[in-house]
C-alpha cells in the first residue's frame, strides 16, 4: 500500500473514533402521533400509526377504509436548567438559570377520504419544529442565547392508491411556514443590548 493511501486510512479511522453523538432533539418535535409515540414509532411508516401513520408514509391511508379523521394533542413540559461554573478562566459560583424552556401544547390532524375502491385523499396538518427557550435578563450565558424561539406549521395534502390487494403507493406535498427568533447579548457585560 502507497505511503499517501496508510495515512489517509490512519486519519480516517481517527476521525470516525473521534465522532460522537449528539444528545439532543433540539427544535425538532416528533409527537405527530400519539399512537406511534407509544410504540416508540416502531412501523410507523408501515401504517402501525393508524391514519398518523400518512405523515410518514402517504400510501398508508388505503388502510383507513371510508371518510376518516384523527386529532392528536400533546402537552410538551421541558425542563433545562443551566448553572454554570467558569466564566473566562475564573471558576464561579454563578446562580442557576432556573428553567429556561417554556411549556406548549401540540396539535396535529389528519383526514382521509376514500373516492372509490382504489383512491384515497387526504389532509395532514402538523408542527414539525417548535418550542422556546428563554434565558433570564443578564445571565452569565447571555453572549450564547437570551431567546431561541422556533415555530412552523406544516400543511400536508396526499394522495394514494391502491395499485393491487398487497401494493399501494402514495404521494403527498408539504408546504411549511417557519419562523425563527433567536437573541443573544452583544457582550458579557450587565445590560448588554441584545442582537
Amino acid at each position: 500500500m502507497a505511503r499517501n493511501t496508510q495515512l489517509a486510512l490512519l486519519l480516517m479511522a481517527g476521525v470516525s473514533l473521534a465522532a460522537s453523538q449528539a444528545y439532543a432533539g433540539s427544535f425538532m418535535l416528533r409527537e405527530q402521533s400519539t399512537i406511534g409515540l407509544g410504540q416508540g414509532f416502531a412501523g410507523v411508516a408501515a401504517g402501525s400509526g393508524g391514519l398518523s401513520s400518512m405523515y410518514w408514509n402517504p400510501a398508508t391511508m388505503t388502510f383507513v377504509p371510508g371518510w376518516q379523521s384523527e386529532w392528536v394533542l400533546n402537552g410538551i413540559f421541558p425542563q433545562s436548567d443551566i448553572k454554570p461554573y467558569s466564566v473566562g478562566g475564573i471558576t464561579r459560583d454563578w446562580p442557576s438559570t432556573g428553567d429556561i424552556g417554556q411549556d406548549s401544547f401540540l396539535a396535529a390532524g389528519y383526514t382521509s377520504y376514500q373516492v372509490n375502491d382504489r383512491l384515497w385523499i387526504g389532509l395532514a396538518t402538523n408542527t414539525p419544529f417548535g418550542l422556546v427557550t428563554k434565558n433570564p435578563f443578564n445571565a452569565p450565558g447571555q453572549v450564547y442565547a437570551r431567546t431561541s424561539k422556533v415555530a412552523s406549521f406544516d400543511l400536508n395534502p396526499n394522495i394514494a392508491s391502491k395499485v393491487t390487494d398487497w401494493m399501494s403507493v402514495g404521494v403527498g406535498f408539504q408546504a411549511m411556514y417557519f419562523k425563527t427568533r433567536l437573541g443573544q447579548a452583544l457582550s458579557p457585560a450587565p445590560h448588554a443590548p441584545k442582537a
